[in-house]
């Protein structure tokens, strides 16, 4: 069973720092709106700092690369706010901008006999961890709205896939995985292989035909550590289309599914 916890706040990449975690109060998604755009930078003083007030200071942006067009800033700001205005200088393009936070409602003026949606990012819900995916996001499902495409959804990742597809009358009844560790000094992988200590990876499962059987994590022995080889055994005869495992390319010393 996937989880997405609804503790600590992790960053979505190596590369993004931990506040992108939080929701992105700017997006249309939660109701951002641009209400008016302007190239006059040399509005009068009074205009550009009458109620309002720098969260970020006037700062350096980097050219749109693919390794430097996310620019990010931590905002000093800690009061509540309800509009942002970015101001730009010289004139130039900016493709996105994202404001991550968490939104505070005013409680005070929800009847107590409202139903409302409490996990709704409108209403100061964040989606603090989940489980590993493949498009899309554990933050999307707090999202105002039904999603627009699978990508605006979560979609968790299997590690193990046993296709059946195509055999409907001669496929396994059951299958189990098996795993091991293999040191690259190993030559003779003929003669080491059956010699190695094999761990169940997945445990004797039933299949189906023309099916795609696909296995999570907690469907998986634990503790199975660092693998280099698998080993998929099916009872009695019969076909597989494809058997797939993903896993986590790293140093082979911490290497895991």
């Amino acid at each position: 069973m996937a989880t997405a916890v609804i503790n600590q706040f992790g960053s979505t990449s190596a590369s993004e720092p931990a506040f992108t975690a939080y929701n992105d109060l700017a997006s249309t998604k939660v109701g951002g709106k641009v209400l008016f755009a302007t190239d006059d930078w040399f509005a009068q003083a009074e205009n550009l700092l009458k109620d309002w007030e720098f969260i970020v200071s006037l700062s350096e942006l980097k050219p749109g690369f693919p390794k430097s067009s996310h620019n990010y800033f931590h905002c000093s700001g800690k009061k509540k706010y309800t509009h942002l205005r970015l101001n730009i200088y010289p004139d130039g393009g900016v493709a996105r901008l994202r404001v991550y936070g968490q939104a505070r409602r005013d409680w005070s003026k929800v009847s107590e006999r409202k139903i409302v949606d409490l996990l709704s990012a409108l209403n100061g819900g964040l989606c603090l961890q989940c489980s590993r995916s493949n498009g899309g996001g554990g933050r999307n499902l707090i999202q105002a709205g039904r999603g627009s495409s699978v990508e605006d959804g979560w979609v968790v990742t299997p590690l193990v896939e046993v296709d059946t597809n195509n055999f409907k009358g001669n496929f396994p009844d059951v299958c189990r995985v098996e795993a091991c560790f293999l040191d690259n000094s190993a030559n003779d992988l003929d003669t080491n292989i059956p010699k190695s200590k094999w761990r169940t990876l997945l445990p004797v499962t039933k299949l189906k035909a023309h099916n795609q059987h696909f296995f999570y994590q907690d469907q998986l022995e634990k503790n199975t550590g660092v693998v280099s080889h698998v080993r998929l055994t099916v009872m009695p005869d019969g076909g597989v289309s494809r058997f797939r495992i993903w896993g986590t390319k790293a140093n082979r010393a911490i290497a895991k599914l």
